[in-house]
């Protein structure tokens, strides 16, 4: 799968990490280049979870996952993260040991063009956005630059479709309403048609009755 999306440039760079029993074998037979594979446990090895809740009597987080989120919320913050940068994943590959995970977690990089401590963990975890404190206008004003356009025809743009929407339901509303009337119209129709001609086969066999009679007394 990853070779046909490099074939088709659908990616950069893949970090593809798996957190299961015997997690470095599903990295194995990887021949696309720029993914870099870990796992959490080597071939022959259990994965194991870190804690459960008694009460509820399942697992909350697994291991691996444990000690990496740790690790970031002590090493990736304040000044370093915010310009993006920060710790490689060659350092954070360094916490995880066997005391730990209970298992000896790896990582393959042949496939990568950048050596493991030139990769940044930011560079696929984490995302700071840039916030500004200012007014309501100022905020406009610079939204207005973000996007290149009028922020007042934007929010006209946005009300004539929300009115032409609402008026195509009201129109499907109502000819849905006219089919229901028109139904109702074919239906008393068919029930008047159904009445006359139950009262002319109820006249047929009078006729038929009465005439069955006047035959049998002659007859007779």
């Amino acid at each position: 799968a990853f070779m046909e999306m490099h074939y088709q440039k659908r990616y950069n760079e893949i970090l593809y990490i798996v957190e299961t029993c015997q997690g470095t074998t599903m990295y194995e037979e990887f021949k696309a280049p720029n993914v870099l594979g870990m796992g959490s446990s080597d071939i022959g090895e259990m994965s194991y979870s870190h804690h459960m809740d008694s009460d509820i009597g399942v697992a909350m987080i697994d291991r691996f996952t444990y000690y990496t989120l740790e690790w970031m919320e002590n090493h990736m913050k304040g000044e370093e993260r915010s310009r993006g940068r920060g710790k490689g994943l060659g350092e954070m590959m360094k916490i995880y040991n066997k005391d730990l995970l209970r298992a000896q977690p790896k990582y393959r990089n042949d496939l990568f063009q950048r050596k493991i401590d030139d990769i940044m963990v930011s560079d696929f975890f984490g995302s700071v956005a840039e916030v500004r404190e200012g007014s309501r206008r100022e905020g406009q004003e610079l939204l207005k630059q973000k996007i290149g356009g009028n922020i007042e025809e934007e929010r006209k743009t946005i009300v004539k479709l929300k009115d032409a929407i609402i008026k195509s339901e009201a129109e499907r509303r109502r000819d849905e309403l006219e089919e229901r009337k028109q139904e109702g119209k074919d239906l008393d129709v068919l029930e008047h048609q159904n009445k006359r001609r139950g009262t002319g086969i109820v006249l047929i066999g009078i006729i038929a009755l009465v005439f069955s009679g006047f035959v049998w007394s002659k007859i007779v």
